[in-house]
């Protein structure tokens, strides 16, 4: 369970700084 806990807080984590990036990196 922890792990499943872990993986889905991972995943919101990338998908949060995810777009950011993307959007930093369309900017340059």
């Amino acid at each position: 369970m922890s792990v499943n806990r872990e993986s889905r807080q991972m995943n919101n984590y990338i998908s949060l700084h995810g777009w950011w990036r993307t959007s930093l990196l369309r900017a340059v």
